[in-house]
């Protein structure tokens, strides 16, 4: 994929939030038919409207994602800069997220840290690479980032409702 189609802010809104709320009902099991539709249909509208709205859409998703992950490993480092913890699950070791070895996961997840950074430089170039690549790797890394956020938001929900009741 290499052309870069006109870009609708709305539309694309609308979609991520869409898919957003589709993989949160598939986390959940309530998935029909129409709700896997529907969701498809929010996933290719992303993909339509260009690699700026595949920017827009994962960094929407990874924000929300770091949200997440910064409320259960706390603040920034004492330089400034906010990273992801992430667990070998065969050593129980923290190791880099270098190490994850799906690149979609390991790209979102890169993602994930550069918006806590501020870094949308390198955003723009983890995605501007899927774009340029193989249309499996940008759709690896759209669903990739949803599924991450979807898991975080359920993650998130179930918190609070333990801590309500």
């Amino acid at each position: 994929m290499t052309d870069a189609p006109a870009f609708d802010a709305e539309a694309v809104k609308d979609a991520a939030e869409k898919a957003l709320l589709y993989a949160i009902m598939g986390l959940k099991g309530h998935v029909d038919d129409a709700s896997a539709g529907e969701y498809a249909d929010a996933m290719e509208t992303i993909v339509q409207n260009g690699p700026r709205a595949v920017h827009v859409a994962l960094s929407g998703w990874c924000g929300l994602t770091m949200h997440g992950f910064a409320q259960a490993q706390g603040e920034p480092s004492e330089d400034g800069f906010w990273g992801l913890e992430v667990e070998d699950v065969r050593t129980g070791e923290t190791v880099s997220i270098d190490k994850v070895s799906d690149p979609a996961i390991r790209d979102v997840m890169r993602i994930v840290t550069c918006f806590g950074n501020h870094d949308h430089d390198t955003i723009a170039a983890i995605v501007e690479t899927a774009w340029n690549g193989s249309d499996e790797a940008l759709v690896d890394l759209l669903f990739a980032g949803v599924r991450l956020a979807a898991e975080t938001t359920v993650s998130l929900a179930e918190g609070r409702e333990s801590n309500d009741g």
